[in-house]
């Protein structure tokens, strides 16, 4: 299950890449399907998450934000650099 929400997310993403769509605001990269996951096994498949579960996905969570990190930055540059230059 989670290697499918993985794939699927990482497929969305490097579509919207491929495509030069994506940006911060609208892909906000892997910490909404951790969450629906996480919900959904506790909800639906009866599972209760461990201590060790909790800080795995806090884990994957804050490394997977410092990877986005740079591509969230250069995208917000960008959007400094095309309001400052639009005319009044």
């Amino acid at each position: 299950m989670a290697g499918i929400l993985l794939a699927l997310e990482a497929s969305w993403h490097g579509w919207n890449l491929y495509f030069g769509t994506w940006d911060l605001q609208e892909n906000l990269p892997l910490h909404g399907m951790i969450i629906i996951a996480m919900v959904y096994m506790t909800t639906i498949e009866g599972l209760r998450p461990t201590w060790s579960s909790v800080w795995k996905t806090a884990l994957i969570g804050n490394l997977s934000l410092l990877l986005y990190l740079p591509f969230a930055l250069a995208d917000r540059r960008s959007r400094q650099g095309e309001s400052a230059a639009a005319p009044p």
